[in-house]
């Protein structure tokens, strides 16, 4: 008998060990933020240590394309086809919650010990009205890139604080031939810096009853600044840069830039003397011209893009998928995803100051600008939507088509309309 005991435990160990016992749970993951370099990741090291410390529960992996995501997990949800796990935008909590597409995690993030060296700005994107859906992957906060060597040029020799410091910036460090763009001082006004410069205003973009504080004095100050610096930077009529294989950032030929860390990297590659003269910043209306209601409600805001993972209503085994998620998120493991990731900022702090890219100097500006002013992408229905309607009447405010006054009430307008048909 005892032999027989253990020839079953040895036939069973042989099984194990070359792979041939099947695992009782299959987990489906979908990642939509993915490089060669995480495909790699995954197949070489972390799904092998995850078998090793799960052999009963299958990863299968499927890498997503941003352009096709939406189509593809509508279509895998209509089909009850849906994979288990998958990576979502800033803007999805609203979408996942009210369709039905991700389980409310609380009960996993009530034991979860390790929930505060998460930052706030990139763990807010998880929430729908009090609920938390799933944890930050990825995280790219938004702020103004300066190239100071080019700013020192035209005598500015630090940062810019106020948007005024900006907006003179950028009209001094711009350079036109007629209606030909030689440099270009700054980026034009964009929807997502709008919101980020309201809020630093002391304004809303979505109230507690659902409706969008866009025309107010805080707005309306936005706006003004946004077409101001354009028709400092690039009147209507004006050319733009001409298209060129190289990031117009790192030639010189753009000299400040909003948006994530990408132009660092691209200096780096590219023009790897001028990494030193990088600076990275955030403004606040802080003169006399753009007014706001309430002077003390004015602070600095890096507007925060967090990928974040979800898990699937139609998951059969969220317990399981709960203990994958774990796994990835741990801190060594989310260090090696976001390093293999285009090397973004990794959403817990532990990761973050241990990541060795992060060590180059402006992106540890980046970092600092981050954890100081780090501000969770809010979370509203209908995003593409709503984007759609500020994109059209903020650039026909920047192009003079109607006046900042017009363009904030129409812009108020459709969005509350919008979110009025979706909240009911």
């Amino acid at each position: 008998m005892k032999r027989t005991i253990i020839a079953i435990m040895l036939g069973f160990a042989l099984l194990l060990s070359t792979g041939l016992v099947h695992a009782e749970t299959t987990l489906d993951v979908w990642l939509v933020d993915w490089t060669e370099d995480t495909q790699k990741l995954f197949e070489e090291d972390l799904i092998p240590a995850w078998n090793e410390l799960h052999p009963n529960i299958e990863i299968q992996m499927t890498w997503v394309d941003w352009s096709k995501y939406d189509e593809k997990l509508l279509t895998a949800f209509a089909g009850e086809s849906a994979p288990d796990i998958f990576q979502t935008g800033a803007e999805y909590a609203w979408q996942l919650a009210t369709k039905g597409q991700a389980i409310a995690i609380d009960r996993y993030i009530d034991n979860y010990p390790e929930r505060d060296d998460f930052y706030e700005g990139a763990w807010g994107v998880t929430f729908w009205q009090g609920k938390q859906y799933g944890v930050p992957y990825l995280t790219a906060p938004r702020a103004n890139v300066y190239r100071m060597d080019i700013l020192r040029e035209v005598g500015i020799n630090e940062i810019p604080k106020t948007w005024e410091d900006v907006l003179l910036a950028a009209e001094k460090s711009t350079i036109r031939q007629g209606t030909r763009m030689v440099r270009q001082g700054m980026t034009d006004g964009h929807w997502q810096e709008f919101i980020q410069l309201l809020i630093a205003a002391g304004g809303q973009f979505i109230t507690e009853d659902g409706r969008t504080d866009v025309n107010t004095p805080e707005g309306k100050a936005t706006l003004q600044y946004l077409v101001d610096r354009f028709a400092a930077v690039s009147p209507p009529g004006t050319a733009q840069l001409a298209q060129s294989p190289l990031p117009h950032f790192a030639t010189g030929k753009l000299a400040i830039n909003y948006g994530n860390q990408g132009p660092i990297n691209q200096v780096e590659k590219y023009a790897p003397d001028k990494i030193g003269s990088i600076g990275v910043g955030v403004s606040v209306p802080g003169g006399t011209k753009y007014k706001v209601s309430d002077p003390s409600a004015v602070r600095g805001v890096a507007l925060t893009f967090t990928d974040w993972l979800a898990i699937s209503t139609q998951c059969k085994d969220p317990d399981a998928a709960w203990t994958f998620l774990e796994f990835m998120i741990s801190a060594e493991n989310i260090t090696k995803y976001n390093r293999s990731t285009w090397f973004m900022i990794p959403p817990r702090r532990s990761a973050a100051e241990n990541a060795e890219w992060l060590e180059l100097g402006p992106l540890k500006q980046f970092l600092d600008v981050f954890d100081e002013y780090g501000y969770p992408f809010p979370a509203f229905p209908e995003t593409a939507r709503v984007q759609k309607v500020m994109i059209d009447n903020i650039e026909l405010a920047l192009n003079q088509k109607q006046t900042v006054d017009q363009a904030l009430q129409n812009m108020e307008e459709g969005i509350n309309k919008i979110w009025a048909e979706a909240f009911n």
